[in-house]
This record gives C-alpha cells, sequence and structure tokens, in this order.
C-alpha cells in the first residue's frame, strides 16, 4: 500500500464513504449523510499538514487528521489533536499505519502527544495494539449535570423508538413475551406493551413491570451507553425480566460524542 498526504479533489468521497461507514450506528456519533458533494473548490494535496491517507490497490482504506493543540500543551511538551480519523473495518491494519505515519511526523517535536476523541471500540483498540501503536485509553465518565441531555417528553421518545425495540425483541430469545413495562422517572411516566411481532405505546395496566428511573439512566439505557442490567434499578428483577430488559437495550457500540 501507500502512505500518502490527503488530497481533497481525489480523495473526498473515499473519505466520506468510509466515514460514514465508520460512524453508523454508534451511540454518540456525528450524523454523517449516506451522500456527500463534491467540493466547489477543493484544497491542493499540503504535504506539511498532518493529513494522511492509506492507499491499497488504488483504494483509499483509511485517513487522520490532525493539528497542533497549543493550548492543550503541558509544559514543555508540544500536543496535537486528532480531529478526524476513520478506516474501513475490513482492513485493520490501516488504522495503525495511519497512525504510525502521524506519530513519526511528530516525532521530531518530542517530547509531544497526541490526544483524540476516537469511539469506545475493542476492535480498535486490538488493531493498533497488535500492530504496535501504544496508547492510553481514558473512558470518560460525566456527572449528572455535566450531561446536557435530557427526556423532554417520554411518550414521544418510547413511540419513537418502538420499531427499533420490536426489532430486538424479535431477534431476541424473549420474542414470544407478552407484558407491559411501565417506566417511571421523576417527572412523567409512560408505558409499552409487548406482544409477538409489535411493541406500542399504551396506558398502564395492572401486571405492569414497573421501573424506576433517573433521567440520566433512562437516557444511558436509551442510547446504549449500558446494559439495562448494569444500571441500578435492574436489582429487583427477576431473572427472566432482567433478560428481557437487556434485549431491549443493551450496551452498543459507543461513537466520540458526548457520551463517547
Amino acid at each position: 500500500g501507500i502512505l500518502r498526504p490527503y488530497d481533497e479533489a481525489r480523495d473526498w468521497q473515499a473519505r466520506h464513504e468510509i466515514r460514514y461507514a465508520f460512524d453508523n450506528g454508534r451511540s454518540g456519533a456525528s450524523r454523517v449523510a449516506a451522500e456527500a458533494h463534491q467540493p466547489t473548490s477543493p484544497a491542493p494535496s499540503d504535504p506539511d499538514l498532518l493529513r494522511f491517507v492509506y492507499e491499497l490497490d488504488g483504494e483509499v482504506q483509511a485517513y487522520v487528521f490532525a493539528v497542533e493543540a497549543p493550548l492543550e500543551a503541558k509544559e514543555g511538551e508540544t500536543c496535537f489533536s486528532i480531529s478526524d480519523f476513520a478506516y474501513r473495518r475490513d482492513c485493520p491494519e490501516a488504522a495503525a499505519l495511519v497512525l504510525k505515519q502521524l506519530l513519526a511526523r511528530v516525532a521530531k517535536f518530542a517530547p509531544a502527544r497526541i490526544t483524540s476523541r476516537l469511539p469506545f471500540d475493542e476492535a480498535l483498540a486490538e488493531a493498533l495494539q497488535e500492530r504496535g501503536v501504544g496508547f492510553t485509553r481514558l473512558e470518560m465518565h460525566q456527572s449528572v449535570a455535566g450531561n446536557m441531555i435530557q427526556v423532554l417528553n417520554l411518550r414521544a421518545i418510547l413511540e419513537t423508538i418502538a420499531p427499533e425495540l420490536q426489532s430486538r425483541l424479535a431477534a431476541s430469545l424473549a420474542l414470544n413475551w407478552a407484558d407491559t413495562i411501565q417506566f417511571v422517572l421523576p417527572t412523567e411516566s409512560c408505558s409499552i406493551r409487548l406482544e409477538p411481532g409489535s411493541v406500542t405505546v399504551v396506558e398502564p395496566e395492572s401486571n405492569t413491570l414497573r421501573l424506576e428511573m433517573t433521567q440520566a439512566q433512562f437516557v444511558k439505557a436509551l442510547f446504549g451507553i449500558v446494559a439495562f442490567s448494569e444500571l441500578p434499578c435492574s436489582g429487583d428483577l427477576d431473572g427472566r425480566s432482567l433478560a428481557l430488559m437487556d434485549a431491549l437495550f443493551p450496551r452498543t457500540q459507543a461513537g466520540s460524542g458526548p457520551w463517547g
């Protein structure tokens, strides 16, 4: 393969395709449109910029964009920040190659440090570790007040995610489960009815599985930051109910957004 500077006129479409495939499906990832538009005035390739692509058999497999970040530098060091990075999942060696190229370029500024908010992704971590790219991984945890995501209309949220919950239920061992689940938040509550092949928002019923949750707990389950069984409110559920809730609200891959 070839490691070379990024050329917008040549690489804009491949970059978009790689980024879309890399981010798609991750909670917290920035929204990327499925289609991209050709830039009207593409920037020329500049070997002095910290922008690289890895090309194999004429096809771009990975790219990285980085910039110097003087405001993050500690005394006596030069700091750089990765502003954009993605690779094709079927070519994990490409991830290590573009980052090694970046490390080689900033080595002349030693002592130097490179920071980035990359997805919390075990496949990515292994791709880098196996190919000798050392890093320190810090998982960020925010306080309740540090997250601006709030539940403004619980019923509307449940109506919106009902098709996704239906798909998850159909793919689980609990596909024939029939029950009503009531989500009780501090300021409002709402219920969903599970039946074979459907999930609908309903009024509470006498045989309701009642789940008292904080806003932060509901949002974490909603975005797949944690599996439902990892929440404190899951402690009173029996094994069957807990398995059902984990099927509906599993831990999912997180992107590099506010929960990344």
